[in-house]
């Protein structure tokens, strides 16, 4: 016996079991790492679709709301058009002509401060009676 004692077959079989635990572990741990990322990769796609949504629901609410502004814009040109006919046309001195009169507001305010008062009986009534003159009257 010359030489190297010969190694014991038991602690090659424990190397073998070694190597074969250590491969299958580093098997696990790619698969265990591809499943991680995979499930990263599945949750940006999902984050990134939910952006994309909200960005369009974001540009049809902008859309509904210039719409929405529009229609009201020209239901407002179109009620002071309604109420500008309404009050009646202008005359060349700048008053309007009520249609239904055909007198302007000036017109009727100096129709009612030049208009009398009525009869005024002397007798009777808080005119002052026979005789009494005022200036005020």
């Amino acid at each position: 016996m010359c030489g190297k004692p010969k190694r014991d077959p038991k602690i090659d079989q424990q190397l073998e079991k070694q190597e074969e635990t250590a491969t299958a572990a580093k098997e696990q741990a790619t698969i265990d790492l591809e499943a991680t990322r995979q499930k990263q990769l599945e949750a940006e796609r999902k984050a990134r679709a939910d952006a994309e949504m909200l960005k369009k629901q974001q540009e049809q609410a902008a859309l509904r709301q210039a719409e929405l502004e529009r229609q009201a814009k020209a239901k407002k040109q179109a009620d002071a058009v309604a109420m500008s006919e309404k009050r009646g046309a202008l005359t060349a001195a700048g008053t309007r002509i009520n249609e239904q009169t055909g007198y302007s507001a000036a017109q009727k305010r100096r129709r009612s401060l030049r208009a009398g008062r009525g009869r005024r009986s002397l007798l009777t009534g808080s005119g002052g009676g026979i005789g009494f003159f005022s200036r005020f009257l």
